[in-house]
């Protein structure tokens, strides 16, 4: 039981509210930039991740991580290190979705709802061990 209320406290869950709802943020536009615009799909994911990226520092940072950050220096530092991380989950966002699609033959919606649960959960890792927690240390 206490490592259900360890595992269940404020942070993990707002993480997951806001995680779903920056996931929502990435599917939707997908969606509607591969099927209203007629944007290609790597393209197209690319520019919902840009949108979601967007979304999820300013929720992780004010709601759930409560970023303490503050002046030029420790803000730069921490959008710089926010931004690398959702690069390098891009990255693997991407090569996962072309595998999905090009060589596997996934519907794309399953490929992008599944390639989004592996970049949430390398994401919250990412931003609790590196991004947030740093700033925690130095308030």
């Amino acid at each position: 039981m206490d490592k259900l209320k360890k595992l269940l406290n404020r942070e993990t869950v707002a993480y997951l509210i806001f995680g779903v709802l920056t996931t929502l943020v990435n599917i939707v536009a997908f969606a509607l930039l591969c099927d209203v615009c007629r944007i290609p799909e790597l393209i197209a994911n690319v520019i919902a991740w840009a949108l979601s990226v967007a979304f999820a520092y300013v929720t992780n940072r004010g709601i759930v991580f409560r970023s303490k950050a503050a002046g030029p220096g420790p803000l730069l530092r921490e959008i710089g290190l926010f931004v690398g991380a959702r690069v390098l989950s891009l990255g693997l966002d991407e090569a996962g979705m072309a595998v999905c699609l090009y060589i596997l033959h996934w519907n794309k919606m399953a490929a992008k709802i599944f390639m989004n649960i592996l970049v949430v959960i390398f994401n919250y890792i990412a931003s609790k061990l590196l991004i947030f927690r740093s700033n925690k240390e130095e308030s």
